[in-house]
């Protein structure tokens, strides 16, 4: 049984969620986690949705920033209460072993196509045309989250909307149309695609 929690705390798009020995628990809206490296660049931990824990007590990477990609509401979550959300815990290993298996993935043209392919199922809404991410994802957002330059992953977005996997909306929204089950989006390569992607 879940213990009882804080009042709700609303967080605008932006906004650092505060540091506390415990965890925030979101009810609404995206989290990006993210450290440093020793250069001052930053590295992308994960994003995280409603229903999902964030905070320093899941990880071990110090500095731990916790930044609202959309408005937020979250509750805190004593470090003594983190047991009850066993689910949660889980969870949110399954997603960083996920990201860290597309990290690995080369070369970087199907390592972006599978974030994405992440983004889309983790994140995303469904839509008449596939599945809709609905917070921006800058060039260099989407370069920081598979270890690349702003300038290489552009090139790479241009040459999967020139094969029809991506499309850009005036939104500048991510529509991912989908014709496989989210267990199989990890097993898919870039050279055999189910999928379409629109940016």
């Amino acid at each position: 049984m879940k213990p009882h929690l804080p009042q709700d705390k609303t967080f605008a798009t932006g906004e650092q969620l505060p540091i506390h020995e415990g965890a925030w628990f979101i009810q609404m809206g995206i989290v990006k986690t993210y450290t440093w490296s020793e250069q001052g660049n930053p590295v992308i931990l994960g994003y995280w949705g409603k229903g999902e824990l964030v905070g320093p007590c899941l990880s071990v990477v110090d500095p731990y920033q916790m930044q609202c990609r959309t408005p937020v509401v979250a509750q805190p979550v004593k470090p003594k209460e983190v047991a009850y959300f066993s689910d949660s815990i889980c969870h949110h290993c399954q997603q960083k072993e996920q990201l860290l298996l597309i990290n690995r993935c080369e070369p970087l043209q199907e390592r972006l196509q599978l974030f994405l392919n992440w983004v889309a199922y983790k994140l995303g809404e469904p839509v008449s045309a596939g599945w809709r991410i609905n917070f921006k994802l800058t060039h260099q957002e989407l370069a920081e989250a598979v270890r690349s330059s702003r300038v290489s992953v552009t090139r790479a977005l241009q040459n999967l909307e020139k094969q029809g996997k991506i499309k850009r909306s005036r939104y500048g929204w991510i529509v991912f149309h989908v014709s496989m089950s989210s267990e199989q989006v990890f097993s898919m390569s870039a050279e055999n695609p189910t999928t379409t992607i629109l940016i």
